[in-house]
């Protein structure tokens, strides 16, 4: 079997980041801990990318501790609101 990318993207020539969006935000967290990452004004809520890494490793710890584990499937509804990208 000749392996494959699990993804496709048109219209560029630049590939796409090969790495979880935890991997990326811990990046940008490590980079730019201080620069602000999410404003959601309806609610009040800012974080910088150190807050938004420390919620959401926080949130994540939680869900293992409540025995959520890989593979299985959680329904979340929350439009609009900075919960939604936390559990994201």
């Amino acid at each position: 079997m000749i392996p494959s990318v699990s993804y496709a993207h048109g219209g560029s020539d630049v590939p796409l980041l090969g790495e979880t969006i935890g991997e990326n935000l811990r990046r940008t967290a490590q980079r730019v801990p201080d620069a602000e990452a999410l404003v959601v004004r309806h609610q009040g809520y800012r974080a910088t990318y150190r807050q938004l890494w420390d919620e959401t490793t926080r949130t994540a710890r939680g869900l293992l501790a409540r025995g959520i584990a890989k593979g299985d499937r959680v329904g979340i509804w929350s439009p609009n609101r900075y919960e939604w990208v936390i559990i994201q």
